[in-house]
């Protein structure tokens, strides 16, 4: 006998939809994590291909922790997009308008985060106030007849020329090199691109200046959904290691889950009830910083289950996830860990300091807080 698969968020089981994927805990597009913790048939591949996975893409593309992320660039991606209507930015490195528009990223180096150029072809979309960066040396790995390079090529022909400008270092205004390269990427890709101006600054001159990063953000209503997806997952993760899946079914977290699922709405202030920006766990404090990874929680506060997600060592959100029954509200109830997007790690958290450095692995559940 096959035994039932039931979807945690739709409700739907494998008589009505189908459960081929998996869900996981912190999206992919956050990083890559060894033995990544995931909801295997608890969630049917409707909720995670047709509700996610758009909602995933724009909280990458229009957050600031996902245009942070970018930054980073973990994974070596061959292109960043960014933009929206919930988040404008602006670069200035001190050389001029031109140069403001080149895509900063951040590279670990002598024991702190820097930020450095990389060679790039930047594609501007200025229908939804947004950008694409390709990146020259990642693309021409792509082999010519894989899906991506196809994709991409499909996509980029239909770019305006006009909107599309070229970086790349050069010792002197001679040295061409690097950008008669991306010319010919581009060109490759499709657009008809001719150099119209340029502009030189000497690589010395970039490197030393101090890159400032301008911000408007808006929390709206997809960052909202994807932010309490990612608390109800990890939830979900350690209720199911602790068997008792049964939870997830409890109808005081019915509306939660229809909210996610965009089958209701609510004010983003009922569900993100607060934002923090002070650190919060003791290596930051000692550091004197935030540690650019993940970390997600949840406890009982006030009869409440409670969670805390900080992405990218960004700011933290206070999510409801609805009451707690009463027989959870108990001193132990509560888990924490840290996903660690350098070093593909997933840590245990605890408050306990008799666990601390002592060897004992800290998985998922429901009664982790001493």
């Amino acid at each position: 006998m096959v035994e039932k698969e039931l979807c945690v968020y739709c409700g739907r089981d494998n008589t009505q939809v189908t459960f081929k994927g998996s869900e996981h805990v912190m999206p992919r597009l956050m990083g890559t994590f060894k033995d990544s913790p995931t909801l295997i048939h608890c969630v049917c591949d409707h909720c995670n291909s047709a509700v996610f996975n758009p909602l995933e893409t724009r909280f990458k593309e229009g957050t600031m922790e996902g245009l942070f992320y970018q930054m980073h660039n973990f994974e070596n991606k061959y292109q960043i997009r960014v933009g929206g209507k919930n988040l404008k930015v602006n670069f200035s490195i001190g050389l001029g308008d031109f140069f403001n528009q080149i895509f900063p990223f951040l590279t670990y180096q002598s024991g702190d985060w820097k930020m450095t150029l990389i060679p790039q072809i930047k594609v501007l979309r200025p229908e939804n106030n947004s950008f694409t960066v390709l990146l020259v040396t990642e693309i021409q790995k792509l082999n010519r007849d894989g899906r991506d390079f196809k994709e991409l090529s499909a996509w980029v022909k239909k770019v305006d020329p006009k909107n599309v400008r070229i970086f790349a270092f050069a010792d002197s205004p001679d040295d061409v090199g690097e950008i008669n390269e991306a010319i010919a990427l581009i060109r490759e890709l499709g657009v008809d691109y001719k150099e119209k101006k340029s502009h030189h600054a000497g690589h010395e001159d970039i490197v030393q200046k101090q890159i400032d990063v301008q911000l408007e953000d808006t929390v709206g209503e997809d960052a909202a959904r994807i932010l309490t997806k990612i608390a109800f997952n990890y939830f979900a993760k350690c209720a199911i290691e602790s068997e008792r899946r049964d939870l997830l079914s409890h109808p005081n977290f019915q509306q939660i889950k229809d909210y996610v699922l965009g089958r209701i709405t609510l004010p983003t202030k009922k569900v993100i009830v607060d934002i923090a920006h002070e650190t919060d766990i003791y290596d930051e404090v000692v550091a004197g910083g935030r540690i650019p990874g993940h970390r997600i929680s949840f406890v009982e506060q006030d009869g409440k289950l409670v969670s805390r997600i900080s992405l990218i060592g960004k700011r933290t959100y206070i999510i409801h996830l609805g009451e707690l029954p009463e027989e959870y509200r108990c001193e132990n109830f509560g888990s924490a860990h840290f996903f660690d997007p350098i070093r593909h790690n997933v840590l245990g958290m605890t408050q306990n300091p008799a666990k601390w450095n002592s060897g004992i692995k800290i998985g998922f559940s429901i009664f982790n807080r001493i």
